[in-house]
């Protein structure tokens, strides 16, 4: 579009901080490939105001925005409804704000981090064995969408392993038929039968980080995705691919999510290629 006008239909991203953001670039590059008169812009909102910025979303007649930390959980409160994954991962990452007025929250990490290793390396979890490396949010969103498409089992191997029997035990409730389980200190034995693997964890983020899990252990066949995307090529990324892994980088599942937002707020199908390239140049 040739500018911003009275006629603008505005996006946006809440989080505090939120100057880091990337999602402005990532967002203004579909936008301008759609051809739509929108603008992305990134709010920074105190924790303390979460609920003034989230109704303020609807009296300002914006058309949904995004949601990074601290905020995930605590917009659930003010929104009038929750898509399932929102409800089963316990968190928010886009907020659609509906003709209405009704206030939408829905999920795209696990979509996005499962549309990533999909695109990248066509592996499917419907049936699989799911490794999960981490037990944070992401690990939560990228198991619970493993599950819910019918993966076979999903191991998760975290640092502390009460943080993981917890979520384990949680997902387990949710979805029955996937058999979970937490290992400390796996052997290759452990994950003979691994079809995908995620590494949701933040190391790889700094130079002298150790690898989350060495990819030795994982069979000749598996297939995942890294989270991090800054550095884009991390030291474990680099090990798996040297192993003849396929392994999606950080970006895809970045641009996956992303995507998944932008087709929620405008209908239309996001340009991922131009997404990439946004954040690239």
């Amino acid at each position: 579009m040739s500018g911003i006008t009275g006629k603008t239909g505005v996006l946006g991203v809440i989080g505090w901080p939120v100057a880091h953001s990337r999602s402005p670039q990532m967002q203004a590059a579909a936008i301008a490939a759609a051809g739509l008169d929108l603008a992305y812009v990134a709010l920074p909102v105190e924790p303390a105001r979460v609920g003034d910025a989230v109704r303020g979303l609807r009296a300002l007649g914006f058309r949904g925005c995004n949601v990074t930390i601290p905020h995930k959980v605590a917009v659930i409160e003010y929104l009038d409804e929750l898509t399932p994954a929102a409800r089963g991962i316990g968190a928010v990452n886009t907020i659609e704000v509906r003709s209405d007025g009704r206030l939408v929250g829905h999920n795209t990490d696990a979509d996005g981090g499962l549309a990533a290793v999909a695109f990248e390396t066509g592996a499917d979890a419907g049936g699989a064995d799911v490794l999960v490396l981490g037990a944070g949010g992401a690990a939560r969103a990228v198991a619970w969408g493993a599950a819910a498409r019918g993966a076979r089992r999903v191991t998760f191997v975290n640092r502390t392993r009460g943080k993981a029997d917890a979520l384990v035990a949680d997902l387990a409730t949710a979805h029955p038929r996937t058999d979970f389980r937490v290992l400390e200190s796996p052997v290759a034995a452990d994950l003979a039968t691994v079809g995908i693997v995620f590494q949701m964890t933040s190391l790889g983020m700094k130079p002298d980080d150790p690898l989350p899990l060495d990819p030795a252990l994982l069979p000749a066949g598996a297939a995942g995705l890294e989270a991090v995307y800054s550095p884009l090529e991390t030291p474990w990324l680099r090990a798996c691919r040297a192993r003849g892994l396929r392994i999606a980088d950080g970006l895809t599942m970045l641009v996956g999510q992303g995507a998944l937002a932008f087709e929620i707020w405008t209908g239309q199908t996001a340009d991922r290629e131009a997404m990439r390239r946004a954040l690239v140049t």
